[in-house]
């Protein structure tokens, strides 16, 4: 990818206010993702539960999503292998540096009725992808044999007229 920052954007300010909070870089599935970007501003997406056992800690987050979607999840968490920070950027494009990364998180589904159906829609979804390519190839395929026919009917003709 492009890299490169438009000049605007490297000479602007950067709002470092929040430079030295600890945040958390969480990776969620997408349809988590996708989710949250349609709910409202200020809305509570859900919460984070701490359990601790003799073995550590147990981290689950129980989400508000809607009703055919997944809302119970585990937490796996890992320190970052490098120093990392968490920027953020405006519709305006004004940048700000929100923290130090602390703890980097894998969001993952737990088991259960509202996972397993959505595991079954993305099978359904992906093998009627797959069918409609391949009805495609056999439409293109018959396209291009019906045209060979043609070349060679039109070719013959040719030679019939010499």
């Amino acid at each position: 990818g492009d890299l490169r920052m438009s000049e605007e954007a490297l000479y602007g300010e950067l709002d470092i206010s929040r430079a030295n909070s600890k945040v958390w870089l969480v990776k969620v599935p997408n349809y988590v993702a996708e989710h949250w970007c349609a709910a409202e501003a200020g809305s509570v997406l859900g919460k984070i539960i701490i359990t601790k056992q003799q073995n550590g800690t147990k981290l689950t987050a129980e989400l508000n999503l809607s009703q055919d979607l997944p809302k119970e999840f585990s937490l796996k968490t890992t320190r970052p292998p490098v120093p990392m920070n968490s920027f953020t950027q405006t519709k305006d494009g004004a940048l700000a540096l929100e923290g130090i990364v602390q703890c980097r998180c894998d969001m993952q589904p737990q088991d259960s009725a509202a996972y397993r159906l959505l595991c079954k829609k993305r099978t359904a979804s992906s093998q009627k992808s797959r069918d409609d390519k391949r009805k495609l190839a056999r439409i293109e395929s018959t396209k291009q044999n019906a045209v060979t026919v043609e070349r060679r009917f039109t070719n013959t003709i040719a030679k019939i007229k010499k």
